[in-house]
C-alpha cells in the first residue's frame, strides 16, 4: 500500500498527519462494526454514513483529497457522532480553521469509539498540539493492537519517516516493497544519497527476493 504523508505548518505549529486513516468494513448500522480479523473497527450509527465514508477513504488513498472531502462531509452530516468522518475532514482540510474544527469534534467523540479509533483521533490531536512524541505513542499503540492492519502500519511508518527515522519506517513496513521504494527515492531526491543507499541495502537484506 502506498501512502503520502504531509507536514503542515499552521500558525507556526507543525501538524503531522496522514491521508490514510482507518480500515472500515460493512456491518449493522446500530453500533460499531464487527471487526474483520486484525483490522481496526469503525463506529457509526448509520450504514449510509459508513458507505459515504468508505467512498471518501478510497478517494483519499488515491490522493484525491478534494473529492474525498465531499464524502466525509456527507458522512458527518448523516451521523454527527461519526468521529472518523471528522478525522477524514481534518486530513483533507484546506485551512487551519477547518483542521482545528474537525480535530476538536473528533476529540469530543473519542470516548464513544473503539480503542483503535481513539488512538487515531488522539494522534491527530497530538499533532495539532505540536506533540510529536504523542503522535508516535498513539500510532505505536495502534499497531500493537492491530499488528496486521496495513493502514495502522502505514500511519506509524509515515510518522517515523517524518521524523527521519527511516530504518524504523522500513521495519514497520518491511513487506511493502512499494513503500520501501518510495521511501528510498524520497530520501535520495532530498539529497540524502548516503542514507538512501544504506536504507536500500537494509531493505534488500530483509527482502532478498
Amino acid at each position: 500500500m502506498r501512502c503520502t504523508s504531509f507536514d503542515r505548518g499552521f500558525d507556526g505549529a507543525r501538524v503531522v498527519f496522514a491521508l490514510l486513516v482507518v480500515c472500515a468494513i460493512s456491518a449493522p448500522a446500530s453500533s460499531q462494526t464487527a471487526t474483520a480479523a486484525g483490522k481496526i473497527p469503525i463506529t457509526s450509527s448509520s450504514e449510509e454514513a459508513r458507505a459515504l465514508y468508505l467512498k471518501g477513504r478510497d478517494l483519499a488513498e488515491r490522493l484525491r483529497a478534494t473529492d474525498a472531502r465531499r464524502f466525509y462531509e456527507q458522512a458527518a452530516a448523516k451521523d454527527s457522532g461519526f468521529a472518523l468522518a471528522y478525522v477524514g475532514l481534518a486530513n483533507t482540510s484546506g485551512t487551519n480553521r477547518e483542521f482545528v474544527e474537525a480535530v476538536t469534534k473528533a476529540v469530543a467523540l473519542a470516548p464513544k469509539v473503539s480503542e483503535g479509533e481513539r488512538h487515531m483521533v488522539l494522534a491527530l490531536d497530538a499533532g495539532l498540539k505540536n506533540d510529536p512524541a504523542g503522535v508516535l505513542r498513539h500510532y505505536t499503540e495502534l499497531v500493537a493492537l492491530f499488528p496486521k492492519d496495513e493502514r495502522a502500519q502505514t500511519l506509524l511508518a509515515n510518522t517515523y519517516f517524518g521524523r527521519q527515522e527511516y530504518q524504523r519506517a522500513i521495519e514497520v513496513h518491511s513487506e511493502d516493497l512499494a513503500f520501501i521504494t518510495d521511501a528510498v527515492l524520497g530520501i535520495k531526491d532530498a539529497g540524502h544519497t548516503g542514507a538512501a543507499a544504506k536504507l536500500l541495502a537494509s531493505a534488500v537484506a530483509a527482502n532478498p527476493q
